[in-house]
């Protein structure tokens, strides 16, 4: 488990770090991330990122889960008040 500061440093961690996953190959996740667009034919990637995500309330949560996070904004030649920039997160991995 991680331990968040408020500013998103980590405090402390034990048992995640020490374990591996296997992520899911970036274009897959984007390919997937494009599939949960609005209109996705209006939109370019901005800006992606990946790490581990902690449930809200944390209850029972054995290890955090790995996601990436896809940033999409509207081509140039469209109005952003139509278009307003999209965020989508997509899982790291497939299954439980």
């Amino acid at each position: 488990m991680a331990q968040l500061v408020n500013d998103g440093r980590v405090l402390g961690a034990s048992n995640v770090w020490g374990s591996r996953t296997t992520v899911k190959p970036y274009e897959e996740a984007l390919a997937e991330a494009r599939r949960g667009l609005v209109n996705a034919e209006a939109y370019e990637l901005s800006d992606w990122s990946w790490g581990y995500k902690e449930l809200v309330d944390n209850m029972g949560q054995a290890e955090m889960s790995v996601v990436y996070e896809f940033a999409f904004v509207p081509l140039k030649t469209l109005e952003r008040k139509d278009h307003p920039p999209q965020m989508v997160e997509v899982p790291g991995k497939d299954g439980p």
